[in-house]
């Protein structure tokens, strides 16, 4: 930029516009379902998809009522760790596969959001997210990569009920949104690889539907 008077900077996720942007899903949600959803999972790398999502929430005065996952992989958790800290840190590097989510620090706004009492961090590691990448393609027949394989996991084996604790009593008749939202760094021999890695010869849905990931052994912060 500075050898470039005339260049303009477009900010990937920390710009209003960005976050009004973002925002048109959660009003997709609305109109699609017809009511608000109990719960919105989404993925979060600099914070632009969950800043909309908030926003709109808001705007709906709905920010009581839905409770939002913010879902990150282990190794591009820079919100997970500034929460921890106190303030908003910067990482080293990224660590994480999951390089659509390899932002080094959030925006400051996605670090006021994540800590009202309805959103709860989760951070999952690249395994997990893979899982949730072979679920996908399994039962739904889509390819994405693991910045969104990552929301996946919380529908299994009662995980999400763990993670809201008592936030909120998921019933079958709860509305649970898991926002899809990257498809570009994916490919058949990624996904058979992950599956092999995960089950050797048995199937992708023997292996995935008992997976046994708990709180204890992952990082949420509430």
């Amino acid at each position: 930029m500075p050898a470039d008077p005339t260049g303009v900077f477009v900010p990937p996720f920390d710009h209003q516009d960005i976050w009004d942007g973002n925002a048109t899903v959660m009003q997709e949600i609305a109109s699609q379902l017809g009511d608000k959803p109990d719960v919105v999972v989404c993925s979060v790398g600099g914070g632009g998809l969950l800043n909309g999502i908030m926003q709109e929430l808001d705007d709906k005065k709905w920010n009581n009522d839905v409770q939002v996952l913010a879902m990150e992989t282990k190794g591009a958790d820079s919100l997970r760790q500034s929460l921890d800290a106190g303030h908003i840190i910067t990482l080293p590097r990224i660590t994480s596969q999951a390089t659509s989510l390899g932002v080094v620090r959030v925006a400051e706004k996605t670090y006021e959001y994540a800590q009202r009492p309805n959103v709860t961090s989760v951070v999952l590691s690249d395994e997990e997210a893979a899982k949730g990448c072979c679920l996908l393609a399994e039962h739904e027949r889509m390819m994405v990569e693991l910045t969104v394989g990552v929301n996946v996991p919380v529908c299994f084996d009662g995980f999400l009920q763990r993670l809201l604790a008592s936030k909120k009593t998921i019933t079958k008749d709860s509305k649970v949104v898991l926002v899809v939202c990257g498809g570009n760094d994916i490919s058949l021999d990624m996904l058979m690889a992950w599956r092999m890695a995960m089950v050797g010869s048995e199937t992708v849905q023997e292996s995935t539907t008992s997976m046994t990931a708990r709180v204890g052994a992952t990082g949420v912060t509430a």
